[in-house]
C-alpha cells in the first residue's frame, strides 16, 4: 500500500512542478485498501430500491422522493436504519464467508 501511495504522490509532485492544467489526475486505485462503511443512508436507499415502491419512472425522480422520507424520518430513526432490517441478505454474507474459507 504504501507503494501506492508514494506513486500517487509523485504523480501529484510532478503535476505541481510542471504546471499541468487543472483536472483530473489519474491515481492508482489500492484494491487492497480497506473500504468505506455503509452509512444509515445508504442502507434506506438500498433498502427504498429492493421494496419496489420505486416503480418506473427517471431515476432522479426516485432519488428526490427518498431523500424526502429520509429528512422526515426522526433522528432515532435514522439509526434503526442500521439494524437488521436494513442489513444485507444472507446470501451476501455467506458468500463472503465461504470466500474466506475458500483462501
Amino acid at each position: 500500500m504504501d507503494e501506492i501511495n508514494a506513486a500517487n504522490n509523485a504523480r501529484q509532485r510532478l503535476k505541481r512542478i510542471h504546471n499541468y492544467p487543472k483536472g483530473y489526475l489519474k491515481t492508482i486505485k489500492d484494491e487492497r485498501a480497506p473500504k468505506h462503511p455503509v452509512s444509515s443512508f445508504g442502507f434506506f436507499t438500498k433498502a427504498k430500491y429492493a421494496s419496489g415502491d420505486m416503480g418506473p419512472g427517471p431515476v432522479s425522480s426516485h432519488v428526490t422522493a427518498i431523500s424526502a422520507a429520509w429528512k422526515s424520518l426522526s433522528a432515532a430513526e435514522r439509526q434503526v436504519s442500521t439494524s437488521s432490517q436494513y442489513s444485507p441478505s444472507p446470501t451476501g454474507s455467506a458468500c463472503l464467508t465461504n470466500h474466506a474459507t475458500n483462501n
